[in-house]
Formats: structure tokens, C-alpha cells, sequence
């Protein structure tokens, strides 16, 4: 699809990226704001201006896209993409960041599985040795030594969180073929913001914005404008054009940035521990990304043909 566009496929892969990037300093940014929002208010409150700002910005072409076909396609995978976001942050309520880090990371390796289910795309050999790597490398970066394994209800509901994500990364990439993705993304933000404020208005108080300093208001249109507008329409963009599980590999440099952020304004400190991390997720990323393309120029090489760049 992307030679159609004239648009070379590192391009999508870079807009993954971004939102890895995006969503990784949001990590950080999330921690100014944590005690102020109950997480279905927040998903709420965030999704719906980012509907807002998307229409204000691509209205015309979202109008011209305007068919029954994308609003409900839109509704159904908005509600998944509120339940990965709802779920995770309640989840975060009742157990330790760095566990949740590692449980929310497994939707990498869920991703292809799911795919496979869905789409009938049987995941590769390097499409699964390269989740595991990612896994590992996560899990090295935020699990603490001599920590049990036990899982408990917040546990239970990240990794809940997790399978949505799978699901929703899964949904977009089905779905995309033939339709607009920005008209796709304004309906799920319309969906998920919805179901954040009948969530919230259900039994959770609703945030006291009187309180808000300079700080937390930055921290809040972050969120909105780059953790969930940006990040979120990248995300869908660039898995419309990049295969579903090479795409969910890239997105879990999430883990990266976040640490990476964390040292740069949190002062937080690399450890050895962090380093086998990164480097752990990095040989996924070559794996899924660089053994795939040797293998088929060596092919193509071997039949006398030379790929077009």
C-alpha cells in the first residue's frame, strides 16, 4: 500500500516510533496528573478533545468520509482502544509500576496471536522469536530480583489491559484496508471519550480542575495533544502499512523512551539491569525488522532480481 502512496515504508514505521516516543514521555508526564483523574474520567476527558481537535484540524477530509461503514467500525474499535487505557490504569491502582510495565508489555507478544486468529496471518518464526526477545527485555528492565510471581487482581486486569491493546492494534490493521484512517481514528476517540464519561459517571468523582497548577494543566494537554491525538493517530496510520506484528514490536519501544524519560527529568538511574533491557529489545527489533528483509534479498538475489528501493 504504501508504494500506492509514493510513501516508503520506513516512513510508517517511524510514525510507530513517534508514538512509542510520545507515549513513553507520557509515562512520565501521567505521574504530575495521577492523583487528580480516576481513570475513566481521564480516558474520557482526553479522547473527546482529541476527537475535537482532529475534526477542527481535518474536518473536510473526515466529512468526505463520512459513511455508516467507518462510524461503526470506528464505535467498535474505540471501545477497545477505552478498555486497554481503563483497564491498565485501574490495574495500576493495586500493583507496582514496574510490574505493570512488564504485564502490559506482553500484548507484543499477543499481537501476532492474535492477528493469526483474526486475519489468518500465521505468525513467522522471527515474528515470534522476536516478541519473546522484546518480552524478555522488558521484563529484565522492570522486574525487580526475588519478586514472586503470584498475580493478583491488578495484575490480572493489566494483562487484561494488554489483550485489548493486542485486539485493538489487531482491529486497526484489519480494518484499514479500504478505508480512511483518520475518519476511522475520530470515531474510536468519539468512542472511546463516551465510554470514559458513562464509566465515570457511574460511581467516580469527578476531577477537581479548580486545583490545577501551570504543571498540571502542561501535563493534561500532553496528554491530550501527544499521548492521545498524535500517538494514537500515528499508531493507526502506520499499522495500516506496517504488518501487524513488526508494528507491535516497534510500539513496545515504549518501554525505552519511558526509561529514558524517566532518567532525564525524574533523575531515575540505569542500571546494569536496564541496559540487558534495552539491549534485549533492540536484537527483537532487529530480528523482526532485519532478518525478514535479508532473508529476501538474499532470495531475490539468488533469482537474479533486484529489489526496487
Amino acid at each position: 500500500m504504501s508504494r500506492h502512496h509514493h510513501i516508503p515504508s520506513w516512513a510508517f514505521k517511524l510514525l510507530l516510533l513517534s508514538s512509542a516516543a510520545m507515549w513513553g514521555l507520557g509515562n512520565v508526564v501521567l505521574k504530575g496528573i495521577v492523583g487528580y483523574f480516576d481513570p475513566s474520567w481521564l480516558s474520557g476527558i482526553r479522547f473527546l478533545l482529541a476527537a475535537v481537535l482532529l475534526a477542527l484540524l481535518f474536518w473536510p477530509h473526515v466529512r468526505d468520509n463520512l459513511t455508516a461503514d467507518h462510524v461503526v467500525v470506528g464505535l467498535l474499535v474505540g471501545v477497545v482502544l477505552f478498555l486497554s487505557y481503563y483497564l491498565n490504569g485501574v490495574g495500576l491502582h493495586t500493583t507496582e509500576a514496574s510490574k505493570g510495565s512488564f504485564l502490559i508489555s506482553t500484548y507484543t507478544v499477543m499481537v501476532p496471536f492474535v492477528a493469526w486468529a483474526l486475519m489468518h496471518n500465521r505468525p513467522s518464526v522471527c515474528d515470534v522469536v522476536a516478541a519473546l526477545l522484546c518480552v524478555c527485555g522488558v521484563a529484565v528492565m522492570s522486574l525487580k530480583v526475588g519478586e514472586g510471581v503470584s498475580l493478583g487482581l491488578g495484575d490480572l486486569l493489566i494483562l487484561l489491559a494488554a489483550f485489548a491493546s493486542a485486539l485493538q492494534m489487531t482491529l486497526v490493521a484489519r480494518f484499514a484496508r479500504g478505508r480512511d484512517m483518520l475518519a476511522l481514528t475520530i470515531w474510536q476517540f468519539v468512542s472511546a471519550g463516551v465510554c470514559g464519561l458513562l464509566v465515570g459517571a457511574a460511581g467516580a468523582p469527578f476531577p477537581d480542575l479548580a486545583s490545577f497548577g501551570v504543571g498540571e494543566w502542561a501535563s493534561f494537554l500532553y496528554l491530550v495533544v501527544f499521548a492521545s491525538f498524535l500517538a494514537v493517530v500515528f499508531q493507526n496510520v502506520g499499522l495500516s502499512h506496517v504488518p501487524t506484528a513488526q508494528g507491535s514490536l516497534l510500539l513496545s519501544c515504549e518501554c525505552i523512551f519511558g526509561v529514558s524519560c524517566a532518567v532525564a527529568f525524574l533523575g531515575d538511574v540505569i542500571t546494569p539491569q536496564m541496559a540487558m533491557g534495552f539491549v534485549l529489545v533492540i536484537c527483537g527489533i532487529v530480528v523482526s525488522e532485519g532478518v525478514p528483509a535479508l532473508l529476501r534479498r538474499r532470495r531475490l538475489r539468488s533469482e537474479g532480481i533486484v529489489e526496487d528501493e
